[in-house]
């Protein structure tokens, strides 16, 4: 999985988060701007507050990697 593709996935989840979801206040989304190493933790616990199963999203595996995100998009939409 390229960069840039792990790039877009956050992005979009970061846009859906404030343009639609609205879960977390603006100081609490801070994290999702901050593309570091700390992200696919801190995504994991959102996703557990939406009931959203994103086992996968940062696998090794690109297949399984790709599968997932897709399914998680799917559920956050």
């Amino acid at each position: 999985i390229s960069s840039q593709t792990l790039n877009d996935f956050q992005k979009l989840t970061l846009w859906l988060e404030e343009e639609k979801i609205r879960l977390l206040t603006l100081d609490k989304r801070e994290w999702m701007r901050r593309f570091d190493g700390q992200w696919f933790v801190k995504f994991e616990d959102y996703c557990e507050e939406l009931n959203v199963n994103c086992e996968g999203v940062n696998s090794k595996n690109k297949g399984v990697v790709c599968e997932s995100r897709l399914r998680v998009l799917d559920r956050l939409l």
